[in-house]
């Protein structure tokens, strides 16, 4: 599923709202708003970067309070403690910078922008190896302002070199 696919869905919603919740959903998170937001949503790269951003927030503190209650929910059902069991096993393998530097890893694992590495793994990441909230938020904000950067740059490079 292209960033482009998930924009048609929100089609007739203005840019600035279809990038703010393109950068919610896990599937596309702000690797994926930030270049449709400027190639298709004919955005700025500012206003790409602060609705990307924002929107790619917004999960994470919900995420950080009830990812237990999400995981004991869960184990109810085969088939999705099954999913549940996955996604755990691959985030622990994945995050041994969390694990080890704790929020300050946790930035870095957000902050480069491949997939399954950004705020909705970083929660679920931060939840496994027991960084407090607050300083999971922060962790969070600083590898979203990272990520941002890097994708917006790229995609600023690729989209002067094309045009």
């Amino acid at each position: 599923m292209s960033a482009e696919n998930i924009a048609q869905f929100f089609e007739g919603i203005p840019a600035w709202w279809t990038t703010f919740f393109m950068a919610m959903l896990p599937v596309t998170e702000l690797r994926g708003s930030i270049p449709w937001a400027i190639t298709f949503g004919d955005m700025t790269w500012h206003q790409a970067y602060i609705a990307s951003v924002l929107g790619n927030f917004v999960p994470a503190l919900p995420l950080l309070l009830f990812m237990e209650q999400l995981l004991r929910f869960a184990d109810r059902y085969p088939w999705s403690k099954k999913i549940a069991d996955y996604f755990l096993r691959r985030t622990r393998r994945r995050a041994t910078a969390v694990h080890k530097y704790g929020y300050l890893g946790l930035a870095l694992f957000v902050g480069i922008p491949l997939p399954v590495t950004g705020a909705w793994t970083g929660s679920l990441a931060a939840f496994i190896f027991g960084i407090p909230i607050r300083k999971a938020l922060v962790g969070i904000t600083i590898g979203l302002f990272i990520s941002a950067t890097i994708v917006t740059s790229i995609t600023m490079g690729l989209f002067s070199f094309l045009s």
